[in-house]
């Protein structure tokens, strides 16, 4: 959450309001394959979007990266909601929720 109010922050100083729902983009990794399909699965049924599917062994046991966006708002109740779940989400498939981010709105 503290990464959250920091990235809000300087939303704000470059001029947005926050009030715009906008595309957010969203970073977790995984153990395995399987363990990202099933987060897919979930995460498509709350309209989630997959931008990208990758594996990167250098990540070691990480390797697998999902990348999904969904439009939001980005005030911080409505991020900190969204994170956690996708935190909490995470978890359930042993991965890791690595951030978000998007773009200003003026």
């Amino acid at each position: 959450m503290i990464q959250n109010l920091d990235l809000i922050t300087y939303i704000e100083e470059q001029g947005d309001d926050l009030s715009k729902e906008r595309e957010v983009f969203h970073w977790i990794y995984f153990n395995s394959k399987i363990d990202r399909t099933k987060f897919i699965k979930k995460a498509k049924s709350n309209n989630f979007k997959i931008i990208a599917e990758n594996l990167d062994k250098k990540l070691g046991d990480l390797s697998y990266s999902l990348n999904i966006s969904r439009s939001d708002f980005i005030d911080w109740k409505s991020i900190n909601d969204v994170t956690i779940d996708l935190m909490n989400l995470a978890k359930t498939y042993n991965g890791e929720y690595d951030g978000w981010e998007t773009s200003i709105e003026k």
